[in-house]
């Protein structure tokens, strides 16, 4: 956006920041200093970062527009804050830039059908990780129940299906039951949502009376 990599802008040496984001690079964060005492010049040196490329292929094809996406791993499965997007060329192929040294998660999207998810992937910038061939597989179906004290409507409630919290939701219908398609296969983790101003359901009911690991399925 600045012809010649240079910027113009008011700051003040010792107080603000500078932050440069440019693609293909690690983001840099420096204090407003001068280059030399007295000329008003400051020069921000950028390192690249990782390539994570590969294709994602149905059979022996390429699939064209797949949404293809890396974020941080964190802890019990929540979303890091960097995320890098882009979508599959006509032949399939991908290529995702300006990536630190850390563990992230890839997720692939097609147009239809079930996502798929690579694990720990750990680029070393300013290298490129080849992940080779993303082979779309066909997705389960998880159905399962909410069982609720008798007086309890069961209808509307948001059930979540991870492995993050907020990927997928899904409704409960007059019986309690809810439907998920197109699961990719691995584990994923169930979470029942409380209803708007209902403080005593949600997350507490899922501690106090179903154990994390009943909420574990994996599908095949």
């Amino acid at each position: 956006d600045y012809p010649g990599g240079a910027a113009e802008e008011n700051a003040r040496v010792g107080v603000d920041m500078v932050l440069v984001y440019a693609p293909g690079y690690l983001i840099a964060t420096v204090e407003v200093a001068h280059d030399a005492p007295g000329a008003p010049l400051q020069t921000v040196r950028l390192d690249r970062g990782a390539r994570i490329v590969g294709r994602v292929i149905d059979g022996d094809e390429g699939v064209a527009g797949a949404e293809v996406q890396v974020d941080v791993s964190t802890p019990y499965g929540l979303r890091g804050g960097t995320e890098v997007r882009t979508t599959t060329d006509e032949d399939g192929r991908f290529a995702l830039d300006g990536l630190e040294a850390t563990a992230y998660r890839l997720e692939v999207r097609p147009p239809d059908g079930a996502p798929v998810l690579i694990h720990d992937l750990r680029p070393r910038p300013p290298a490129t990780l080849d992940v080779g061939s993303v082979e779309l597989v066909g997705g389960g179906t998880v159905v399962g129940l909410v069982s609720l004290p008798p007086d309890d409507d069961p209808e509307g409630l948001v059930v979540r299906l991870g492995p993050h919290v907020d990927d997928r939701t899904a409704r409960t219908d007059a019986d309690g039951r809810f439907r998920f398609e197109d699961v990719p296969p691995g584990e994923h983790g169930l979470r029942q949502d409380g209803r708007a101003g209902e403080l005593d359901r949600g997350g507490d009911l899922f501690i106090r009376e179903i154990h994390a690991s009943a909420f574990r399925r994996h599908v095949a």
